[in-house]
């Protein structure tokens, strides 16, 4: 299964409107368009023209929100290429932008719809700085796609396919199989693993520097929480990869029965989807060849089709 991050052009109105009404976003997002020949009125623009193809599609589909459509990728990287520089200047999570995102989405499927539509194009998420799009139902933040994928091809496939098995998960009555859980902590010790790569071999370097990298976007009551996460994690994976009990470590039996739902390993792929979308937003910030002046180009002709700008 192929997954990528495609959103209603509702969900990119939401964003950048959210920019455009907050000051520090706003100045931000201007500094960073000004890299590439655009100021604040150009930031007005996209706003305006995705608002403008929303309207248009409205009105092509009669309001009938099952005939909608979601924009190309493009969009989300430029979008992404856009919010990375707030995590080089503004060094905190985007939690709060991906709420105030979704509330908007909210308000505007209130007004247009007497029924909430379902689809994963609206659903976007900010993590780490990067534009994503939640997929499926298991949760209001996850599992989420990236608008780009992680640099390293190997990662990236190993977390699409982490993706997609959580995807395959939502649709089976918990308690799932208690294989079918453990292999997203067995493919969550993988990412870590080819995220940080450490000549000893050996997991706890890997998490450390994984976590380090990722202290400025990850919230503090999560950090919290994976701060005394992690040595479960490793004694979690240990007795379901060794089946065997080592010295201060869990049975296999112990541990069949407490994998078999979101609850158990939701803070584990949190972790790995902060890893893998701060990964990203650090890689669109050094990238010197990512070509966003002719991304912006495009999507500004494409977007002028349906606005009066």
């Amino acid at each position: 299964m192929e997954l990528s991050c495609q959103l209603s052009p509702l969900a990119y109105h939401a964003l950048y409107d959210t920019i455009v009404r907050q000051t520090d976003l706003r100045s931000v997002a201007v500094a960073r368009l000004k890299q590439v020949g655009g100021n604040q009125d150009t930031l007005q623009s996209i706003s305006r023209g995705y608002r403008a193809l929303w309207e248009f599609q409205l009105d092509q589909t009669g309001g009938n929100p099952s005939e909608l459509w979601p924009v190309d990728t493009s969009h989300a990287r430029l979008a992404t290429w856009v919010l990375a520089f707030s995590r080089h200047q503004l060094k905190r999570p985007s939690e709060g932008v991906s709420a105030w995102i979704r509330n908007t989405i909210a308000d505007e499927m209130q007004v247009r719809f007497s029924s909430l539509p379902s689809s994963d194009m609206f659903q976007p998420t900010v993590i780490a700085w990067t534009l994503g799009q939640v997929c499926g139902r298991l949760d209001v933040s996850l599992p989420a796609i990236p608008a780009i994928a992680v640099p390293d091809p190997d990662v990236a496939l190993a977390y699409t396919g982490l993706m997609v098995h959580l995807l395959n998960l939502q649709g089976v009555v918990e308690p799932w199989p208690e294989v079918a859980s453990s292999a997203t902590l067995w493919r969550s010790a993988g990412i870590i693993d080819g995220l940080k790569a450490q000549p000893s071999f050996k997991i706890w370097p890997a998490i450390e520097e994984a976590m380090e990298q990722a202290r400025d976007v990850i919230p503090p009551l999560i950090a919290n929480l994976l701060s005394s996460h992690w040595t479960e994690f490793i004694k979690f994976r240990n007795g379901l990869t060794h089946v065997w009990k080592g010295s201060n470590e869990y049975a296999f039996h112990n541990l069949a029965t407490r994998m078999g739902q979101w609850r158990d390993i939701e803070l584990s792929i949190r972790a790995i989807t902060y890893f893998v979308f701060s990964e990203i937003s650090l890689g669109v910030l050094e990238d010197t060849d990512f070509a966003a002046d002719r991304l912006l180009d495009g999507i500004l002709r494409e977007l002028s089709s349906y606005s009066d700008d």
